[in-house]
């Protein structure tokens, strides 16, 4: 089937709800008007930083608050430059999830996970338009070889259409869970892939995804088909790996795949968890969490957000097994750059 056939058959899916609104409100907790010049001096200062201390032979592999490493730990060679590193940026869009990944090396490829929430006239703060797509441009990104929508929500699909129609930033591929096409936001994303003519690909489970020859990336979730009224058990979720170093990036999985997910066993271990739908207490069950062992857990979640994101229960759970606490709402955009060894977390706060 040719991808315009296949996206059209997905616009087709489904009755069209109409565009009420969403209920992903503004909370982003940076800028009202996306990411300044200003914003990226943090950044700039950490890759001095930390360039010097991989000189140094002293790069530690644990925490970075601000702009400052503050500890030591395992050393990395000399010769390395900041293209030999992975770099994962948990990108502050309030309320929603919108993460990028660039691998190292000549053959790395840039993938874009999900883009925040959409706006309208009750809440015009627009994720993609105000904050994603600014700093794609601010990292130098003109070209995503892949963009992965987790699942439908407009918090994760929502700010990928500013992203899909800015013919500044080619695009080459989008995974998608090819969900019902019953949100007007979710249709017009589909649109925007079509009127593009980019690769259209329905992410299954045991997917290895082309993200470089220096990490293997591999869809885990959806192991089978889930209800459609639980649209979040339907989120691709992609465990990446970089030498010693491994990512759980859910979605919003919620606890039914995450127990389907336990045939993985070991495959499960992940140094780093992107948490489960925001920290809500569907999400992150105690069996996923024995299994996954995460020494660090970043919550993407927007500051006093209505929900209650995330859950005190959550975070308990966390620290209980260990996992150092990492939240977008308090810390803003958060990255982390590893080379297979160890990891730095650097936060934009």
């Amino acid at each position: 089937m040719k991808d315009t056939d296949r996206i059209a058959r997905h616009l087709d899916m489904g009755s069209l709800d109409k565009d009420s609104v969403p209920e992903w409100e503004n909370t982003y907790s940076g800028r009202d008007t996306g990411l300044k010049t200003s914003d990226l001096a943090g950044l700039v200062k950490f890759l001095t930083i930390f360039l010097f201390v991989v000189s140094a032979g002293l790069w530690t592999g644990v925490s970075v608050r601000g702009a400052a490493p503050d500890t030591v730990a395992a050393p990395v060679a000399a010769s390395q430059s900041i293209s030999d590193f992975l770099v994962v940026d948990f990108i502050d869009v309030g309320q929603g999830n919108s993460i990028l990944i660039r691998v190292p090396g000549s053959g790395g490829k840039t993938i874009l996970i999900d883009g925040g929430k959409s706006g309208n006239m009750y809440s015009p703060f627009d994720a993609g338009r105000q904050v994603v797509v600014p700093f794609l441009k601010s990292q130098g990104v003109q070209r995503l070889d892949q963009i992965v929508l987790t699942h439908t929500h407009d918090d994760h699909v929502g700010g990928l259409v500013a992203v899909l129609q800015d013919t500044d930033i080619e695009v080459a591929e989008v995974l998608d869970p090819m969900l019902p096409a019953t949100s007007g936001i979710y249709r017009k994303y589909l649109e925007s892939i079509r009127k593009r003519g980019i690769k259209f690909t329905k992410g299954k489970a045991g997917m290895l995804l082309d993200w470089g020859p220096g990490v293997r990336a591999q869809v885990l979730s959806p192991v089978r088909e889930y209800s459609a009224s639980t649209t979040n058990n339907s989120s691709i979720v992609i465990r990446l790996t970089c030498g010693k170093i491994s990512f759980m990036l859910t979605g919003d999985a919620e606890k039914e795949p995450e127990e389907d997910m336990l045939i993985y066993g070991e495959g499960l271990k992940s140094d780093i968890i992107q948490v489960p739908h925001h920290g809500g207490e569907t999400s992150s069950s105690s069996d996923f969490l024995a299994a996954v062992q995460p020494s660090a857990a970043i919550f993407m979640v927007g500051a006093n957000n209505k929900f209650g994101h995330p859950k005190a229960s959550i975070l308990k759970k966390y620290e209980k097994v260990g996992a150092q606490i990492y939240r977008t709402d308090l810390s803003g955009t958060l990255t982390v750059v590893t080379n297979g060894e160890g990891y730095e977390i650097l936060t934009e706060k």
